[in-house]
């Protein structure tokens, strides 16, 4: 007897949203920026992450000790992680990305979009555009293997469109 595969859900694993000041120079607001520095400093005298006085999803977020390449503020909690103050000539000025257990515990990506949003409206002075739905939002991770083999990509693509899926996941 053979065995059959059934799909038993469908969603997203990770979703990276750029975010850009609309006609505007991309740079944190000044008030944002002495915060973010303040809390980094305090987060590298004690060589470990300290809280803010920032929450998303009823949990405090957390400011790293370093930046990253090209970013110079990290801020997260087990929901999302927002990186701030661009270091290269990057046109944004943060990037959101939310987690998988954030997103599945939400259900509905516009749901988790429309918390995202609150966020970095109230909290940190950002604003997603309204026109976000409109925009077809795709992450690839690749993998080649050693040898002959054909190169592997994993794909999660998230679109809205009356045409395309909502989601879709699989292995080129």
């Amino acid at each position: 007897m053979a065995l059959q595969a059934k799909l038993l859900s469908v969603g997203v694993d990770t979703l990276k949203v750029n975010v850009k000041l609309k006609e505007q120079v991309q740079v944190l607001p000044i008030n944002v920026e002495v915060l973010c520095s303040y809390w980094q400093q305090q987060a590298r005298e004690q060589s470990k992450q300290v809280a803010t006085t920032m929450t998303f999803h009823n949990a405090r977020m957390n400011m790293l000790p370093n930046g990253a390449p090209a970013w110079k503020y990290l801020v997260k909690n087990d929901c999302l992680q927002v990186s701030m103050g661009v270091r290269l000539r990057i046109p944004m000025v943060a990037k959101v990305t939310l987690s998988s257990a954030y997103l599945w515990e939400m259900g509905k990506v516009h749901d988790a979009l429309d918390e995202v949003h609150s966020f970095l409206i109230d909290l940190v002075g950002l604003a997603l555009p309204v026109e976000w739905e409109q925009v077809f939002i795709s992450h690839a991770i690749g993998k080649r293997p050693s040898g002959s083999r054909k190169k592997i990509a994993l794909f999660t693509v998230v679109a809205h469109s009356k045409r395309l899926p909502l989601v879709g996941r699989g292995v080129l």
